[in-house]
């Protein structure tokens, strides 16, 4: 980076680097300060070189086959020359003056017409790609940070957004990594049809497949919401209705309390407040009343 003084006033002189080469023909970038005080030049320059890095980088990636990527370079590639990416379609309606703009910042001062990337960036040639259900769950745990994960510490997040992960897991085995604009109502009917299969063969609880239900029906309505589309919830009112049934452990036999729990040394390793905690705890849940277990603590 430089800055060279012309007429009395300061410039931003950069050469265009070689890895840069292939998305900018010109061979040093010029740019005026508009100003006649070192100092602010120099200050000014700071700012201009990093504009235009951000310029080079964004035409450079804008070259990537991943049209996911390819979006958000041409976004930032507009944002880099001062524009708000706008798609053609909302260019073409809104005011021709905006739009001559545009096209004006595209004539560089030698006459020459501006990269195809860069083109395509402030004229919105580059189509949005669909947001898959993987990317929109991302994108949700970034956008509820504050409302859903203010306060709660690394672990609590973790526990916070592995039900998440694991209810969008399953719709993926079963439907495809589908955008959020293609799912529909038999997506979601398939994910249930799993669950009641499930719940039929291998008496599992209702309410950990109303949890999933509920998981993708809370991703669905909040990343509509945030992207400000009005689309049907294909989850709602999909849950399983009934009180949830609660899986209940066998109980230790007699034998087991008496070989394992009562026996000579068996809680030696325990403390006397473990000790009594687990006698009262066990004894109580198998026979059910104090006597035996004021006597055997």
């Amino acid at each position: 980076m430089g800055i060279t003084k012309d007429r009395g006033y300061w410039y931003f002189v950069k050469r265009v680097p070689k890895r840069f080469a292939h998305v900018d023909p010109r061979q040093k970038v010029t740019r005026a300060l508009w100003t006649d005080s070192e100092r602010e030049a120099r200050i000014k320059a700071a700012a201009v070189e990093a504009e235009v890095m951000a310029y080079w980088e964004a035409l450079a990636a804008g070259q990537a086959d991943d049209a996911a990527a390819a979006y958000e370079a041409a976004r930032k590639l507009a944002q880099a020359r001062g524009f708000p990416y706008r798609p053609a379609a909302e260019l073409a309606a809104g005011t021709i003056d905006n739009l001559l703009t545009r096209l004006e910042a595209l004539i560089r001062s030698d006459g020459t017409f501006a990269p195809l990337a860069e083109a395509s960036a402030l004229l919105g040639a580059m189509d949005k790609p669909p947001v898959s259900i993987t990317a929109a769950l991302a994108e949700f745990v970034k956008f509820s940070a504050i409302e859903r994960q203010a306060g709660k510490s690394e672990r609590q997040i973790k526990r916070w957004r592995q039900p998440r992960e694991r209810a969008v897991a399953t719709f993926v085995k079963l439907n495809g990594d589908l955008a959020m604009t293609e799912i529909g109502r038999e997506h979601a009917q398939r994910l249930r049809d799993h669950w009641a299969e499930r719940i039929a063969k291998e008496g599992l609880d209702k309410g950990s497949a109303n949890k999933d239900i509920g998981h993708l029906s809370d991703l669905f309505r909040s990343w509509c919401e945030y992207h400000a589309l009005d689309l049907p919830n294909p989850f709602a009112k999909l849950r399983f209705k009934g009180k949830k049934t609660r899986t209940v452990g066998v109980p230790f036999s007699e034998a087991f309390i008496r070989d394992r729990i009562l026996a000579d040394g068996a809680l030696d390793g325990l403390n006397a407040e473990a000790r009594d905690v687990l006698l009262v705890d066990r004894l109580n849940y198998r026979f059910g009343f104090a006597d035996f277990r004021a006597e055997a603590v």
